[in-house]
C-alpha cells in the first residue's frame, strides 16, 4: 500500500493539473458559501458595510462578465508563456528537465489562481437576477470576486518574475541539486548497516527467479514489505537491480532461496514490492539526479551551443554531491532477520559508479575546453579529501588519470596542458595525504 501511495503521490506531484484542479474545486465551494451568505443577509435585512459592493443587478452582471472574460484571456496568455518556457527548457537543458518545470509549484499555483477566479466569477454571475417583485444581487460574492481579481493581478506580476528566474541555468541546476540532496538524505546509510552476506548453506542450491512482466524502469523497491515477506516465509530475497535500472519484459528482477518455496502467489507478492514505470523517478534513484546535471553540462558543451560556464556550474555541483556521497553513502540497505541471517539484499551502485556517472560523459564531451577539464580535476581534488577507503581513492585516481589523458590528447597549447597537469598533481597529492591520515 505504501508503495502505491508513494507512486501515486509522485505522479500527482509531477502533474500540471493537480493543484489547478484542487483550486478550481475550492473556488466552486467558495462561490457556494458566498451565495448562501448573501441569501442569509438578504433575509436578515442587515446593512452592508461601506466597503462591500452596493450596485444593482445590471452593474453586477457587467462587472462579473468583465472579470470572466479577462480571466479567460489571461489564463490563455499564462498557458502560452508556460508552453514557450517548456519548449526553451527542453531545447536548452534537455527533455528530462521538463518534469522539474511541470512540477514547479509556482507555475501550478499561477494557473490555478486564474482558473479559480474565472470559475468563481462565472458561478456567482449565474445567480444574479432581476424581477419585478424581487432582485438578487450577491454583494458578498461580487466583493470577493473583486478581491480575487486584485489577487490575480498580483499573481500575474509574481508569475512574470518567477518564470524569468526559473529559466536561468543557475536556478535550474540548483533545483536539481535540492531534489538530489533530498534523495540522498532519504537513502543515507544508518550507523548500523547490515554488512552480512547470504549464508553459504542458503546459496548451495540455484535460486528461483522472479521475472518482470513488462519492459520498464524500476522506480521504487519497498524493502520493508519485502522484509516482512522474507521473515514470514523464511526465505532470502535478492533484488538484482537497483531503482533506475531498465528491465526487459522477461528480465529477472529478484532471486529467492530456497528455490522450492517459490509459488505463484509468493512471486506475485514479491513482484508487487517492486514498482516499475515508463520513466525514472527520484525517490530512490540517486543517479537520476546526477544524470540530470550531466545532461545540462553535456548540452552546454555541444558544438551548436558551446557554453562552458554552465558546464562548469554543473561540475561544481557534481563535485559537492559526489563528495557528500563519499562521506555518507546513500543506498537502500540490506535487511537481516531476527536470527541475524541476511534475508533481503539489494544491488546498489557503489561510490565508483556514482563517480563515473558524474564525470565520464562530461570528460568525453569536453574536447579542447581547458577550463572544463581543469574544473573536473578541481572537483576530483575536493572529492579526494573525503575518500576514506582504498577503493574510493582508486576510483578518484582512475578518473583523474582519464581526465589528464584527455587533456594530453586534446589540448595543443603547452601552457594549458601544464595547467591541467598541475591540477592533476594536486589530486594525487590530496589522495596521498588522505592515505597517510588513514
Amino acid at each position: 500500500m505504501q508503495l502505491h501511495l508513494a507512486s501515486w503521490w509522485e505522479k500527482v506531484r509531477s502533474s500540471y493539473w493537480a493543484m489547478p484542479a484542487a483550486m478550481a474545486l475550492g473556488a466552486g465551494l467558495l462561490a457556494h458559501g458566498a451565495i448562501q451568505s448573501d441569501r442569509w443577509l438578504q433575509t436578515s435585512n442587515l446593512d452592508l458595510q461601506e466597503w462591500m459592493y452596493r450596485g444593482g443587478a445590471d452593474g453586477a452582471r457587467v462587472l462579473l462578465s468583465t472579470i470572466v472574460n479577462a480571466m479567460m484571456a489571461v489564463t490563455g496568455v499564462v498557458f502560452s508563456i508556460a508552453v514557450v518556457v517548456l519548449t526553451l527548457a527542453s531545447d536548452q537543458f534537455g527533455p528530462h528537465l521538463l518534469r522539474n518545470f511541470i512540477r514547479d509549484r509556482g507555475n501550478q499555483f499561477t494557473l490555478g489562481t486564474f482558473i479559480s477566479t474565472f470559475i468563481y466569477s462565472l458561478l456567482v454571475l449565474r445567480t444574479v437576477y432581476e424581477k419585478e417583485v424581487i432582485n438578487f444581487v450577491p454583494n458578498v460574492g461580487i466583493t470577493l470576486a473583486i478581491l480575487l481579481t486584485l489577487a490575480s493581478t498580483a499573481v500575474l506580476i509574481y508569475f512574470i518574475h518567477h518564470i524569468s528566474t526559473k529559466i536561468q541555468a543557475d536556478e535550474v541546476i540548483a533545483d536539481v541539486v535540492r531534489e538530489l540532496a533530498a534523495t540522498i538524505d532519504r537513502l543515507r546509510e544508518p550507523a548500523e548497516k547490515s554488512t552480512q552476506e547470504l549464508a553459504p548453506e542458503t546459496l548451495r542450491n540455484s535460486p528461483a527467479v522472479i521475472r518482470a512482466r513488462e519492459d520498464n524502469y524500476i522506480q521504487f523497491i519497498n524493502v520493508e514489505s519485502a522484509y516482512e515477506i522474507a521473515v514470514r516465509e523464511n526465505i532470502a530475497i535478492c533484488f538484482l537491480h537497483r531503482p533506475g535500472k531498465y528491465v526487459p519484459g522477461d528480465g529477472v528482477i529478484a532471486s529467492i532461496w530456497p528455490p522450492e518455496k517459490l509459488t505463484d502467489d509468493l512471486a506475485e507478492k514479491i513482484r508487487a514490492t517492486c514498482m516499475l514505470g515508463a520513466r525514472r523517478t527520484p525517490q530512490q534513484d540517486v543517479e537520476y539526479g546526477i544524470l540530470q546535471l550531466v545532461e545540462i553540462a553535456v548540452r552546454a558543451l555541444s558544438a551548436g551551443r558551446t557554453d562552458p560556464f554552465t558546464a562548469i556550474a554543473c561540475i561544481d555541483r557534481l563535485g559537492s554531491v559526489v563528495r557528500r556521497l563519499a562521506e555518507h553513502p546513500a543506498q537502500i540497505c540490506n535487511r537481516s532477520s531476527p536470527d541475524g541471517q541476511l534475508c533481503v539484499a539489494i544491488s546498489n551502485t557503489d561510490f565508483s559508479g556514482h563517480l563515473d556517472a558524474a564525470f565520464d560523459q562530461i570528460r568525453q564531451n569536453a574536447g579542447t575546453s581547458v577550463g572544463v577539464l581543469m574544473r573536473v580535476l578541481e572537483a576530483l581534488a575536493m572529492i579526494a579529501e573525503k575518500a576514506d577507503t582504498e577503493e574510493k581513492r582508486e576510483a578518484v585516481r582512475r578518473q583523474a588519470d582519464l581526465v589528464v589523458a584527455a587533456g594530453d590528447r586534446c589540448v595543443p597549447e603547452p601552457a594549458d596542458a601544464a595547467s591541467v597537469r598541475e591540477r592533476y598533481e594536486r589530486v594525487l597529492h590530496t589522495l596521498d595525504a588522505g592515505f597517510c591520515k588513514s
